[in-house]
C-alpha cells in the first residue's frame, strides 16, 4: 500500500491553501491582468510550428489535447524547437533529448542491437517506451526529418495518455506543409564514414491541398570495429481542406534500417569465471590482464551479425470546427515494426569436460584442441580449476509489431457562472499484436536440439561454440565440420494486448483569468492474450540435469481488467511575470510479467501510482527570461518483478524478488535459466525531486541560452529478499541476501534509510547550451555554440552485498559545440554548421561501454 509522506501532505495542503483566497475573494483587490474582450473561444486541436523562431516555444497541444499557453497549464511541460534541434545537429528524437535534465536516454537496460532511431528513455526515475507521434504511440525508430518540435510531458499523465506513464512522456509534432512553396536540401558528413543527405519541399498543390514531402538516406561506420549502417527514409504529409473549418491530414512514414550488429567486449552479456557476476572493468580494463583487446574499438562480433528493421506508419486526422465553441477531432494511427536480427552472445565459460575421459570430453578435445592445453603460464593459476575460454551462440529473432490506434474527441467552451468553461471528451482505442519468431537449432528432421550445460551426449559444443581468449579474430557464423544442425525458423505469438479509454477534462478560468484549473477523470479496460511457455511445478525434486520437472503451457489469458484515474491540477497567476501550480494525478501499467504469476497463483494486479506536485513558472521582461521549477513526489505499487526468462546459462540465475506476503522460499522460484518459471515477485517504489529549466534569450544581447537542473531520490520501499543459487562445497545452495544493503560510492554497505545512489538514476544533473549570434558588422551570420551536459554517478544496477555484478557508473561531463555560418548566396539562404561532441576527447568506461571519442558533423543546408 502506498504510504503516506510528508511531503504528500504538504502538497495537499498546499491546494486547500491555495483555495482558501478564491473563495474568500482577496483577488480582487488585486490589478487585474489584461484580457481580451472578445467573446471566449476554444483552442484549436492542432498547432504549427511555422514561423517559430529561437530556442523558446510559449504554445503546445501536449498538456490539453488543445493548443494553449505553457504558462497558463498547472502542467510541467517542456519544449524542444526547431531551431534547438538544428543547432545541436540531433537527428533522432533521442539526441533532440540530449539536454534535457533530468531524462537519461543512456540507460543500462538497452541492448546491443537495437533500432538505433528507436527512444528508451528514464524520467524522474522510471523507464518509458512512450514515446508519442502526435499525441499517439509511436513504434519504431524516429528521425527529426518530419519533426517539428518536441515537447516532454513530466509526471503521470493516465489522463491523457493511458497506460504505462509514471515518469512522463516524449511527445513530438510533426511538420505541416506550408502556404507558401519552400525546399530544403541538406548534405551532412561526419567522423568515421559518415555521409546524409535530405531534401524537403513543401506547399499548396491547390487552394485546399498542401503537401510536404521530406526523405533522407544516411550511411556510416562507427569508432568501434564492424559497424556498418545504412538508413533511409520518407515522411510525406497531405493537407485537404474540402470545406470551411474542415482539415484532413494524412501523415506517413516510412524508415528503413540496415546495420550489422557488433557486441560490446565489456557488455553485460560478458560474464565473469564464476558466472555470476560482470567482469570489473577497473581490473580488467582491456589492455591488460587475464583478457586483454588490441585495441578499444575492438569488437568480437560484427562481420556476420544483421540487424534489419523496417518502420511504417500512417496517421490520418479529420478536425471539424462547428463554431467558436464546438469541434471535433478523429483520429487513426497505424504502425509497424518488422525487425531480423542475427547476433552473437559471448561470454567466458569453464570446461571442465576437457578434463575428461568421457566420450563428450574425447569429443571436445579434438574440436577444440587449443583449449586443452594451457592459454597463458598465468592464466590456469587465475582459477584453482578448470580451462576457460570464450563461449558463443549464434542466436536469430524476427519480430513484427503492430499497433492499432484511434481516438474520438469533442471539445466545448461556454461562459457560465462568472467562469470559462472548457471541456474535453474522448473515446481511445489501442490494439497491439506483438509477433515473435525465434530460431533455434535443429537437426536434419527439424526436431529442437536442445543443449544443456551438463549433457552427457556428446553434444556438447554443438550449440555453444568456443573460441581461445587470445584469438582476436572477429566470430564467423559458420558451421563446425560435422556438424549437421541449422537455424530454423519456429513461430510463436507472443502476445496481444487490448486497451480502451474513455475520459471528459475540464477547464476553468476565473478571477480575471489569475485561477485556472484543470481536474479530469478516466476509464481504462484493458486485455492481454500471451503465447508463452512457463513452468509450474508438477514435482518438487530436481532432475538430474537441474531442470525442473515441469509442463508446457502454451496460452495465458489475462482477464480484462479496468481502473480509474483522475487528475487535479490548479495554476494562480498574480501578475504578468508568476505562475503557480500544484497538481496531482494518478497513473497505470498493466503487468507485464510475460505470463508469470505471483505467490499466489494470479496474475498481478496493474502497476499504479499517484503524484504530487507544486512549482512555479515565470516570464521576465517581457521574456527574455523564462522557466519553470517543479518539486515532485511520485509513489508506485504492485511493480511485477518476472524471473529470469528463457536463455542458455551454464547455471541457474537469480530468481528475482520474493512477494512479501508469500514464504521466502517457494520451490517454484528455482528454475534452470532457460527454463520459464511461472511465478514473479511485487514490489512498491518511490520518487522524489525537483526539476527545473530556464530560457535567456537576448537577456545578454545575442546570446540565447537554456540551463536546466535536476535532483532525484528514487528509492525501492519495501524490505524484500533476493533469492539466488550459490556453489558451497560442491553443492548447490541457497543463499537469501536483503535488498535493503546498498552501497555509497565507494562500495560500502549502507543501512537502508542512509543515502545511497539510485538505480539507474542520476541524483543530480546540470545541462546547459549557449550560443551566441554575430548580427552585425563583419562577422555577421556567425553563431558560436558550447553545450554541457553533468551526470551525477549512479547504479548501473541494484547492488546487493557480496554481489560481484555491483557496478556505479561514475560522474560524468560531456563537453559539445557548434560554429555555424549563414548567408544568402546568389538569392538562396545557405546554412553551413559545423558540429562537435565531445570535445575533451573522454575516453572513460562509463557501465560497461567506453566513452566514444571526439567526433565531428559538418552540414550544409541550402532553403529555395
Amino acid at each position: 500500500m502506498i504510504r503516506t509522506s510528508c511531503l504528500r501532505r504538504r502538497c495537499v495542503a498546499w491546494l486547500y491553501a491555495a483555495g482558501i483566497p478564491l473563495l474568500a475573494g482577496v483577488v480582487h483587490a488585486q490589478t487585474p491582468l489584461p484580457v481580451d474582450d472578445d467573446i471566449f473561444i476554444l483552442p484549436d486541436f492542432t498547432i504549427t510550428t511555422e514561423g517559430q523562431e529561437g530556442y523558446r516555444a510559449t504554445n503546445t497541444v501536449s498538456g490539453t489535447r488543445l493548443n494553449q499557453n505553457v504558462k497558463e497549464l498547472p502542467i510541467p511541460v517542456d519544449i524542444i524547437t526547431e531551431d534547438f534541434i538544428r543547432d545541436t545537429g540531433a537527428l533522432t528524437v533521442t539526441e533532440a533529448l540530449q539536454f534535457t535534465a533530468g531524462l537519461e536516454t543512456e540507460i543500462t537496460s538497452q541492448q546491443p542491437g537495437e533500432n538505433p532511431g528507436a527512444t528508451g528513455f528514464r524520467l524522474r526515475g522510471f523507464v518509458s517506451q512512450a514515446v508519442l507521434r502526435n499525441g499517439f504511440r509511436r513504434e519504431g525508430g524516429t528521425d527529426t526529418i518530419n519533426v517539428g518540435q518536441v515537447d516532454v510531458i513530466r509526471g503521470p499523465n493516465a489522463l491523457l495518455y493511458g497506460i504505462g506513464n509514471f515518469g512522463g512522456v516524449v511527445n513530438y509534432v510533426t511538420k505541416q506543409p506550408l502556404s507558401t512553396w519552400t525546399r530544403q536540401a541538406q548534405v551532412i558528413t561526419g567522423s568515421w564514414g559518415f555521409y546524409r543527405g535530405s531534401f524537403d519541399v513543401t506547399g499548396p498543390l491547390t487552394d485546399q491541398i498542401g503537401i510536404r514531402l521530406p526523405m533522407f538516406y544516411q550511411t556510416r561506420n562507427d569508432w568501434f570495429d564492424h559497424l556498418k549502417e545504412d538508413r533511409w527514409g520518407i515522411a510525406p504529409i497531405l493537407a485537404f481542406e474540402p470545406w470551411e473549418n474542415t482539415r484532413i491530414t494524412i501523415e506517413t512514414e516510412y524508415f528503413r534500417t540496415e546495420s550489422t550488429v557488433p557486441e560490446d567486449p565489456i557488455s553485460p552479456a560478458f560474464r565473469a569465471p564464476d558466472a555470476l557476476g560482470f567482469i570489473d572493468t577497473e581490473l580488467h580494463p582491456g589492455t591488460d590482464g587475464f583478457l586483454s583487446y588490441p585495441s578499444r574499438s575492438f569488437r568480437y562480433a560484427g562481420p556476420d551479425t544483421y540487424r534489419h528493421s523496417r518502420d511504417v506508419g500512417v496517421l490520418g486526422q479529420v478536425t471539424h470546427r462547428f463554431s467558436d465553441t464546438f469541434s471535433i477531432n478523429l483520429g487513426y494511427y497505424w504502425s509497424q515494426t518488422r525487425s531480423d536480427s542475427r547476433t552473437a552472445g559471448v561470454s567466458l565459460s569453464q570446461i571442465p569436460e576437457l578434463l575428461s575421459e568421457s566420450a563428450t570430453g574425447q569429443r571436445n578435445r579434438a574440436l577444440y584442441p587449443w583449449a586443452y592445453n594451457p592459454l597463458d603460464p598465468n592464466f590456469d593459476a587465475w582459477s584453482e580449476e578448470g580451462f576457460y575460454a570464450l563461449q558463443y551462440n549464434w542466436n536469430r529473432g524476427q519480430e513484427k509489431r503492430t499497433r492499432t490506434q484511434a481516438r474520438i474527441e469533442a471539445a466545448y467552451a461556454a461562459e457560465a457562472f462568472n467562469l470559462e468553461h472548457t471541456f474535453l471528451a474522448g473515446i481511445t482505442y489501442d490494439k497491439l499484436d506483438n509477433y515473435n519468431i525465434p530460431w533455434g537449432f535443429r537437426d536434419a528432421n527439424r526436431e529442437p536440439v536442445s543443449i544443456s550445460a551438463n549433457d552427457t551426449t556428446g553434444l556438447q559444443g554443438v550449440r555453444a561454440r568456443y573460441q581461445s581468449i587470445h584469438n582476436h579474430d572477429p566470430l564467423r557464423f559458420e558451421p563446425e565440420p560435422g556438424q549437421d544442425f541449422h537455424l530454423l525458423a519456429d513461430p510463436i505469438r507472443n502476445f496481444i494486448s487490448w486497451a480502451g479509454g474513455y475520459y471528459l477534462i475540464h477547464q476553468t478560468a476565473f478571477a480575471d483569468r489569475r485561477f485556472r484549473t484543470i481536474s479530469g477523470l478516466r476509464y481504462d479496460k484493458y486485455q492481454i492474450a500471451r503465447e508463452s511457455r512457463y513452468t509450474p511445478l508438477e514435482s518438487q525434486e530436481l532432475t538430474g540435469t537441474n531442470e525442473l520437472v515441469g509442463r508446457a503451457k502454451p496460452h495465458v489469458h489475462q482477464n480484462p481488467t479496468s481502473k480509474a484515474n483522475y487528475s487535479f491540477g490548479l495554476s494562480y497567476t498574480p501578475n504578468r511575470v508568476w505562475t503557480l501550480f500544484a497538481l496531482t494525478a494518478s497513473a497505470l501499467d498493466p503487468s507485464t510479467t510475460g505470463g508469470q504469476r505471483i505467490a499466489t497463483g494470479f496474475v498481478p494486479d496493474p502497476q499504479s501510482g499517484q503524484s504530487y506536485e507544486i512549482g512555479t513558472k515565470a516570464d521576465f521582461l517581457d521574456g527574455r527570461i523564462s522557466g519553470a521549477l517543479s518539486i515532485y513526489h511520485i509513489d508506485r505499487e504492485n511493480v511485477a518483478v518476472p524471473q529470469s526468462q528463457a536463455g542458455n546459462h551454464p547455471v541457474p540465475l537469480p530468481q528475482g524478488l520474493s512477494d512479501p506476503e508469500s514464504p521466502f522460499f517457494d520451490p517454484d522460484w528455482v528454475a534452470q535459466g532457460r527454463a520459464e518459471p511461472g511465478r514473479a515477485s511485487l514490489r512498491e517504489d518511490r520518487s522524489q525531486g525537483l526539476d527545473t529549466q530556464f530560457f535567456f534569450i537576448d537577456f545578454i544581447p545575442n546570446f540565447e541560452t537554456i540551463v536546466s537542473a535536476s535532483y532525484n531520490r528514487y528509492r525501492i520501499r519495501d524490505h524484500q529478499f533476493f533469492m539466488y543459487q550459490g556453489k558451497q562445497d560442491g553443492e548447490f545452495v541457497f543463499r537469501q541476501v536483503s535488498a535493503t544493503q546498498w552501497r555509497d560510492e565507494t562500495g560500502t554497505p549502507l543501512p537502508w534509510n542512509d543515502d545511497r545512489l539510485n538505480n539507474d538514476t542520476p541524483k543530480y544533473t546540470f545541462r546547459l547550451w549557449n550560443k551566441y549570434t554575430f548580427r552585425d558588422g563583419t562577422f555577421r551570420g556567425l553563431d558560436l555554440s558550447l553545450g554541457l551536459s553533468w551526470t551525477d554517478a549512479r547504479e548501473a544496477m541494484f547492488a546487493f552485498e557480496d554481489d560481484p555484478s555491483y557496478k556505479i557508473i561514475p560522474r560524468r561531463t560531456s563537453v559539445s559545440g557548434a560554429v555555424g555560418y549563414r548567408r544568402t548566396i546568389r538569392g538562396l539562404d545557405c546554412n553551413f554548421r559545423l558540429n562537435l561532441n565531445n570535445l575533451t576527447n573522454d575516453r572513460t568506461v562509463y557501465g560497461y561501454n567506453y566513452s566514444p571519442p571526439r567526433s565531428f558533423r559538418l552540414s550544409a543546408t541550402v532553403n529555395f
